[in-house]
């Protein structure tokens, strides 16, 4: 994903969608789970591929993966689709 949505945005809260199509190189191996690693999303991230949810991750800090094993097509182009949201922190 791109980086920090207050570098496009400056002073921006609220709701932004990401999305990205791509294809793998290479299949995994047979029984080998595929993950779809984050190194963070600020704040509340909802994640799906190919449409079908993957799950949601709460903090703007941490990194986090989810598993994408079911929704991967190894042979097609897979469409990642993020929902961010970045409340507004009132001081």
């Amino acid at each position: 994903m791109p980086g920090a949505l207050e570098e496009t945005f400056p002073g921006y809260d609220g709701v932004v969608w990401y999305w990205k199509t791509f294809r793998l190189g290479e299949p995994p191996q047979q029984n080998q789970p595929v993950l779809v690693r984050f190194g963070a999303a600020d704040y509340f991230a909802e994640v799906w591929l190919n449409g079908q949810r993957l799950g949601q991750h709460e903090g703007g800090e941490t990194p986090f993966a989810l598993d994408a094993t079911t929704a991967f097509e190894p042979e097609a182009e897979n469409r990642l689709v993020v929902r961010l949201i970045n409340p507004k922190v009132e001081t």
